[in-house]
């Protein structure tokens, strides 16, 4: 089965690299989850800001069906869950995810990510994927060129 790469980006979980995606638009999505400023605004209309400190993110991406990473994920999720439910003192391990763009000189990192929810599973005619979203305690977003993150 042929592996689509899209052009110089890479997807790493923990440090590795991510394959196994459908070859469509907007694969990887990066974005946060509140807004960064809320305006507050007097009777007169006179406007205020209040800026919040959430940087909270969530970083979604669609793997085929036959992708290895699929079961990579699905035992990150099931074994959080577990450790969660088993009643000791153990922590969960946070995921760092890193998304590298190499031709639009964008960089994210996703600091303590975790899955809050598997993929739904849906089977039909055309190609199966399974929609990942990964909640992160700091989505950072930063432009310019970065020769060195990545593989």
């Amino acid at each position: 089965m042929k592996q689509y790469s899209f052009m110089d980006v890479d997807l790493l979980i923990d440090g590795a690299r991510v394959d196994g995606f459908a070859a469509a638009n907007s694969i990887i999505q990066a974005g946060r989850n509140v807004a960064q400023h809320l305006p507050v605004v007097g009777a007169y209309g006179e406007m205020a800001v209040a800026t919040t400190a959430d940087l909270t993110g969530v970083i979604t991406f669609p793997l085929m069906q036959v992708a290895d990473w699929n079961e990579v994920l699905y035992a990150r999720a099931q074994l959080s869950q577990a450790t969660g439910l088993s009643g000791n003192k153990a922590l969960w391990q946070p995921m760092q995810i890193q998304v590298v763009d190499k031709m639009g000189d964008m960089l994210v990192n996703g600091v303590n990510g975790v899955i809050l929810k598997q993929p739904n599973v849906s089977r039909g005619v055309g190609f199966t994927v399974n929609t990942w979203a990964i909640f992160v305690e700091r989505l950072q977003i930063k432009t310019g060129n970065y020769p060195d993150a990545g593989l």
